[in-house]
């Protein structure tokens, strides 16, 4: 599976740029992506997750309910992909700090706290080598962690539950 990725040090130099020109992107941040992987491309998949989270957002605002609804929606997108992309930091990197940047961004708007901390970095994988923290990364392995197979109309009902962090390891007895 071919997919693109971006280096942590990059990243960081994207986000320390967005954050002295008005949380903009350097204009040519495509440039410093790169591809791993053969085969299929992810690229499609990635554009039909980008297009139904920009919708839900629109439709419902960025604030912590989003999560809840947002957790289904990447996961049903990318649990099919390799899991050598599914365990690629660099590739959830992309995705929270580049290709989804706008909608992490207004999940997490920059406030005078996380500015001067940098703190705000981690939710688009850019504050340490692990990217656990990662918005996206956070919402596909919250729905990992809830899904709940004995509800063949919903599986994903867990996921939905409003206000709660799945970030730390849960475990659920069906």
């Amino acid at each position: 599976m071919n997919y693109p990725v971006i280096q942590l040090s990059k990243l960081r130099t994207a986000l320390q740029h967005a954050s002295e020109n008005s949380a903009q992107l350097p204009p040519d941040i495509e440039d410093w992506v790169s591809f791993r992987g053969d085969g299929q491309s992810v690229v499609d998949v990635l554009a039909l997750l980008r297009g139904e989270l920009e919708t839900l957002g629109a439709a419902q605002g960025f604030d912590s309910k989003f999560d809840a609804k947002a957790r289904p929606i990447v996961h049903g997108y990318l649990a099919n992909l390799d899991d050598h992309v599914l365990i690629d930091d660099d590739f959830w990197r992309y995705l929270s700090g580049i290709y989804l940047y706008a909608i992490v961004r207004a999940r997490h708007p920059e406030n005078a706290k996380s500015k001067s901390a940098d703190s705000n970095w981690a939710n688009f994988g850019g504050k340490s080598t692990a990217t656990t923290e990662s918005l996206i990364r956070r919402l596909y392995i919250g729905a990992s962690l809830s899904i709940d197979p004995s509800n063949r109309q919903d599986s994903y009902h867990l996921s939905r539950i409003h206000d709660v962090d799945y970030g730390n390891p849960i475990l659920f007895e069906f």
